[in-house]
């Protein structure tokens, strides 16, 4: 039994191939091909598609019969919010799908065949899915109304082999009712021994309006392949990489779920694309499901949900348990009390802590400031109706009235800093 482990696309190095090279001889050198093809690591099948797929592309004049402009030429439409974005009304409504070819060497990385065509090959799926491919437990919606598990999610691309690609992509308004985006994929990769770039694949990428990349530390565009020669670990991917299990000549991963911070992009539009496709030689297929979902970004003092905000989360506390939101791959506090590696921070003591929320593809962390402070001077005691404190707050001096014989009463600043502690006699 074969074992796999799945690695990121590679740096791609472009350089003339055979086909340019008999182009300018005039003359088609099919060993060329092969030899090329072997190098890549295809099979039999493979080689004899691949010289004759080049073969009619030098005799039609053109070492490239695919459409290579994989940006659009216009700007995307977008919805208002996310838009059956966890596919609970049993069909693709809200989506974009759209179809491609992956004929091209190193086409699993470039995308270059990917997408102009609409003859599309998803299939939106109910609970209770089984898969001769994921042979341990039977597949079931992640996500549903109210963040909830639900009873629908897509199949994107399938299990026969024919250089298929299929993209499914969304492009919405963020605001601060939909910040968080947390997502669900679970692959499955026909193995093969081909490099790299030439393997079956699965791709996130996110873009703007104009159908530029978003690239920011937080905002993940990644490729994962089945392994192959020259494929780096990368270790913002390594749940992802240790994740992958055999069955039989496939691989495959159970869900992994992800989440990202919209916040930056409040007020603007982003177009959020998900792509499995085939290895470049057809003989080998890719395919994924997924799941997603949208909602505020937000915490929990152990009470409420409140608003996640960049900085000035502001916390009034004698002892407060935190929780920030789910969906995020790592999470850490650091403040007074240390570094704390948990979704969940407990403490009593005044300070300012960072919170930093990490995700698959990530390069940084999404970095969120909370205040810790003591309450109000009267809330101090709040049983103690009678003693009347002003003024509340205050700059330079107060008054207390009403205050019982034998009472100690302190004041600390809105650092925790002690400034005087008394007792009256």
């Amino acid at each position: 039994m074969k074992k796999f482990l799945l690695f990121v696309s590679c740096i791609i190095a472009f350089k003339n191939t055979p086909a340019q090279t008999n182009k300018s001889n005039n003359i088609f050198n099919e060993q060329s091909y092969i030899d090329q093809a072997r190098s890549i690591g295809y099979n039999a099948e493979e080689i004899k598609n691949y010289v004759e797929r080049s073969r009619k592309q030098f005799v039609d004049g053109n070492t490239n019969t695919i459409n290579t402009n994989n940006k659009p030429s216009q700007t995307y439409t977008y919805n208002p919010g996310c838009t059956n974005i966890d596919f609970e009304t049993g069909n693709a409504i809200g989506w974009a799908v759209s179809s491609g070819s992956n004929p091209i060497v190193n086409g699993s990385c470039s995308l270059l065949g990917c997408c102009p065509g609409s003859l599309t090959n998803y299939t939106i799926m109910s609970n209770g899915v089984v898969d001769p491919n994921v042979p341990t437990f039977t597949i079931n919606s992640v996500f549903g109304a109210g963040g909830g598990t639900g009873n629908f999610f897509a199949k994107i691309n399938d299990a026969i082999p024919n250089f298929a690609m299929e993209r499914m992509s969304q492009s919405f308004k963020v605001t601060a009712a939909n910040n968080l985006f947390v997502y669900a994929f679970l692959l499955v990769f026909d193995g093969t021994g081909h490099v790299c770039c030439d393997q079956p694949f699965y791709n996130l990428t996110l873009q703007d309006t104009l159908g530029n990349l978003i690239v920011a530390p937080t905002m993940p565009n990644y490729s994962v392949t089945v392994p192959g020669l020259s494929c780096p670990a990368v270790p913002s991917l390594s749940l992802v990489t240790g994740g992958l299990l055999p069955a039989g000549n496939f691989s495959y991963t159970p869900w992994i779920i992800s989440a990202i911070d919209l916040t930056p992009y409040i007020g603007n539009a982003v177009n959020i694309s998900v792509t499995a496709g085939d290895c470049t030689g057809g003989a080998h297929a890719g395919y994924m499901y997924y799941d997603a979902m949208c909602a505020p970004l937000t915490y929990t003092d152990g009470v409420s949900p409140m608003t996640l905000n960049q900085v000035n989360n502001l916390i009034l506390v004698g002892s407060k348990t935190l929780v920030a939101p789910k969906g995020f791959n790592s999470y850490q506090w650091n403040g007074p009390t240390g570094t704390i590696n948990s979704p969940t921070l407990t403490t009593s003591t005044f300070g300012t802590y960072t919170l930093s929320l990490g995700g698959i593809g990530y390069s940084g962390y999404s970095q969120k400031v909370f205040s810790l402070m003591p309450s109000g001077i009267n809330e101090i005691n709040p049983k103690m109706d009678a003693i009347n404190i002003f003024p509340n707050p205050t700059n330079n001096e107060f008054y207390i009235d009403n205050l019982p014989l034998k009472s100690t009463y302190s004041v600390t600043d809105v650092s925790g800093k002690l400034i005087l502690s008394k007792t009256l006699n």
